[in-house]
């Protein structure tokens, strides 16, 4: 119960930092509620850095938060934010690449952005 109640209040002073349009500290917020989906969003849309989301997707992905009971695969967050942001080409249900065209996305094209894909 209370770690419950610790994560209601850091999610009510995410949204109160986001309202502020302190998003990245919003998004600390969402971490500390457990809210991967939520910073990564804030990331990647509001403050725009994917370098950023990639890291915080990577830290989340390791074994010792797998303790926390969540069945979120973080491993599919890292790889969607790749593909989708830094590629171009979105994951299918599997987590696999669509062999469609690539997207014109605005990330697409600085050569450092696309260096982190290889």
């Amino acid at each position: 119960k209370q770690w419950y109640q610790r994560r209601v209040r850091a999610k009510k002073n995410a949204f109160v930092l986001l309202g502020q349009q302190r998003f990245q500290e919003a998004a600390a917020f969402f971490l500390l509620a457990d809210s991967l989906e939520d910073a990564l969003e804030l990331l990647l849309k509001y403050c725009q850095d994917p370098q950023l989301a990639l890291v915080v997707a990577r830290l989340y992905e390791e074994p010792q938060n797998a303790t926390l009971g969540n069945t979120i695969d973080y491993n599919v967050c890292f790889k969607r934010i790749l593909s989708t942001y830094i590629l171009g080409r979105p994951l299918t249900e599997g987590g696999t690449q669509e062999n469609g065209p690539l997207r014109t996305l605005r990330y697409e094209n600085n050569p450092f952005i696309c260096s982190m894909a290889h």
